[in-house]
């Protein structure tokens, strides 16, 4: 089945966690003092529902930092109700910038596989994107 068979609640009502496969922006950053820099690196990045419903998608995105596990949690507002696979993303806290979050690939109902583009919003009005 492609994306086109199935709509984004579908792809979103499993119970099951989301684990981050693969990203195309570093997952690392630097904390420095005055001598020295630091390497924090996220790793085991995963999503877990904390709730669905027509209009929005809430969930808790955590990772690992420091051997220490950190959760941040997201609401997703869907841009229209009907088979849009978009939702924009934002932490509940509003301290990052909003996401554009676009469903691309889905496997078939048993596959395990959903592939979501991810767009800055704010790069995108700044530059016209």
């Amino acid at each position: 089945h492609s994306v086109a068979c199935r709509s984004r609640i579908n792809v979103l009502e499993t119970n099951e966690t989301l684990w981050l496969y693969w990203q195309n922006e570093r997952n690392y950053f630097e904390v420095c003092n005055e001598k020295h820099c630091i390497i924090e690196k996220e790793t085991c990045t995963h999503n877990v529902k904390t709730g669905l419903s027509e209009t929005e998608y809430n969930y808790t995105q955590i990772m690992v930092l420091e051997e220490t596990q950190v959760g941040t949690q997201y609401r997703g507002l869907f841009v229209n109700k009907t088979m849009d696979k978009s939702m924009i993303v934002t932490d509940v806290h509003g301290t990052e910038d909003p996401r554009l979050y676009t469903l691309q690939y889905t496997g078939d109902p048993d596959s395990n596989c959903i592939v979501f583009f991810i767009s800055y919003l704010i790069s995108r009005i700044s530059f016209g994107v």
